[in-house]
């Protein structure tokens, strides 16, 4: 449920990534771990059943100097597990590393970090007493754990690299397909429009591909039509591989559900391998589709249950509607690191009003990959909070509620919310869902616990909002924080925020019961629910 109808990700991906702006399958963004130089590690276990196996990874550890971990030392690390090679590296750590330990009169005590080769930091001098905040770059993680690592499991193969072409949006820029397609569904008979997925697995991309302009209703083929994308898991495409790679194109069929609904159902599906293409030349596909096996799903789902809960994100969400996935896993739910990468979805319903009644209908869609793979449900009820600058301008902040597991697990019985968000948000002890300056640049956070469900761990998102142009607002993410449940305040370190900036927090409530929060690659198991609450915005003195 990462996106749909070329519209912003859902809020899903929180569980599987860092929610909302960062996907353990995209390229590294600035602030987040990754980088060019590498080091191929071998894996422990062998290539789990349904993986590929492409051979045997280089073999070797990072670094054969690297000394044993003494007793006072907090060790960070960025292993990233790529499963299509059934192999792991380690990629460059974001600066700074360091551990931050709970002072007595309520900051922190800051340890810097020495590196012991590629994606490995050493940090010593750390108390066994207690838990500390482990930083790298923008990124914390609170934990008494010595070994954390900080790394996503990722689909792909190793060595994919992109393209320095944004395809974000639209205008100068975009990259654009050019399809010469048979055996298509009649093009657009659902009474709205259709669509293509575009899956990359050897390249564990995504995207979304429009026709512009649209065929002819009715249509079944097309000669050199263009298309724009839309990536779903990177800013901008894949460099492909002709030699390695495959693109699979999913026909997704468009069909009105009621007056307040869609519903997108995969309806047929060709693969062929990748072409090369120069960073500003078009994607030229060509390929025959062939009609799917069909399945079927029931839903039964409550949207009623999710509106109910909009005052909780905050006093003055607006509804923007439910949308419920059913997506592949590829290769199946791995044994250690469950759903990881995206691949797409074969069907998915979205509400196209705010107060559409609940749903009880039964679906077809197709799948065209092996019968071992699983398909994972997941249903999220989005929400927007306006926010308001000093200067009159305005930003739209979209958050969700919802949670995901195997289909088998979701669908069958009612869907409602299982995890409510959390409560009573304060800033230094006063309400924090209403606009204020803040007292100091290292407030206290702090909420109550959901009023149903029991979460596992929260997360608390700290969003900045700046003003490049008159009228323009800009968001970017300043810092974020994963805590146990136990724990319910935050202190924020010195340096999370600037003087006379402007910000808002997401506290976000996350049951995932085997999440491990000192291994970032657990994150993507199933099941996984969560449920976020928002303050108002908060200026820095």
């Amino acid at each position: 449920m990462r996106s749909s109808r070329l519209a912003a990700p859902l809020c899903l991906a929180l569980l599987l990534s860092a929610c909302l702006p960062d996907a353990p399958a995209r390229a590294p963004d600035a602030g987040t771990e990754g980088g060019p130089e590498v080091v191929v590690v071998t894996p422990d276990a062998s290539v789990p059943p349904g993986y590929p196996d492409v051979g045997t990874p280089d073999a070797g550890h990072p670094d054969a100097s690297v000394p044993p971990m003494t007793e006072d030392e907090v060790r960070v690390t960025n292993r990233v597990p790529y499963l299509y090679d059934n192999s792991e590296r380690y990629e460059v750590l974001s600066n700074p590393v360091e551990v931050l330990v709970p002072a007595p009169d309520g900051g922190y005590t800051r340890l810097a970090s020495t590196s012991l080769g590629i994606g490995i930091a050493s940090v010593h001098g750390v108390p066994d007493a207690g838990g500390y905040l482990v930083r790298s770059g923008n990124s914390y993680v609170y934990t008494s754990a010595r070994s954390v690592n900080r790394g996503w499991a990722r689909l792909e193969r190793q060595g994919v690299s992109y393209s320095g072409v944004s395809i974000e949006g639209s205008g100068p820029g975009v990259r654009t397909a050019e399809l010469t397609l048979e055996g298509l569904s009649p093009w657009n008979e659902g009474g709205a429009v259709d669509d293509f997925e575009m899956v990359g697995l050897e390249t564990g991309s995504t995207a979304q591909l429009a026709f512009n302009p649209q065929p002819a209703t009715g249509a079944t083929s097309v000669s050199h039509a263009p298309a724009d994308i839309f990536p779903v898991t990177s800013a901008s495409l894949p460099h492909f591989d002709p030699t390695l790679d495959t693109l699979t194109l999913v026909q997704r069929a468009a069909q009105n559900v009621g007056t307040s609904g869609i519903a997108m159902v995969a309806r047929r599906a060709g693969t062929v391998a990748a072409p090369s293409v120069a960073d500003s030349g078009p994607l030229r596909l060509g390929m025959r589709l062939e009609e799917m096996p069909q399945r079927s799903v029931t839903l039964d789902l409550r949207s009623s249950a999710f509106r109910a809960l909009r005052a909780q994100v905050h006093p003055d969400a607006e509804l923007e509607g439910m949308q419920f996935d059913v997506t592949p896993a590829a290769y199946g739910i791995h044994p250690e690191y469950g759903w990881v990468g995206y691949s797409g979805e074969l069907f998915s319903y979205y509400e196209t009003a705010p107060d559409a009644p609940d749903l009880a209908a039964t679906f077809s869609y197709g799948n065209p990959y092996p019968s071992s793979w699983a398909e994972v449900g997941g249903a999220s009820c989005l929400y927007r909070v306006r926010l308001t600058l000093p200067s009159g301008s305005q930003h739209f902040l979209y958050r969700s509620i919802g949670g995901s597991d195997l289909l088998a697990n979701v669908v069958g019985a009612p869907i409602v919310p299982t995890l409510s968000p959390p409560t009573d948000l304060r800033v230094d002890g006063l309400p924090a869902t209403a606009s204020q300056t803040l007292a100091s640049l290292t407030p206290t956070l702090s909420w109550g616990a959901p009023t149903t469900g029991t979460p596992t761990a929260y997360r608390l998102t700290l969003y900045r909002l700046t003003e490049p142009s008159p009228g323009t607002v800009s968001r970017t993410t300043a810092g974020q924080v994963d805590l146990p449940a136990e724990l319910r305040s935050l202190r924020l370190p010195a340096g999370m925020l600037q003087p006379g900036r402007h910000y808002v927090f997401v506290v976000t409530a996350m049951d995932v019961p085997t999440w491990d929060l000192a291994r970032r690659e657990t994150q993507q198991r199933l099941p996984g629910q969560f449920a976020d609450a928002v303050t108002g915005l908060l200026s820095a003195p």
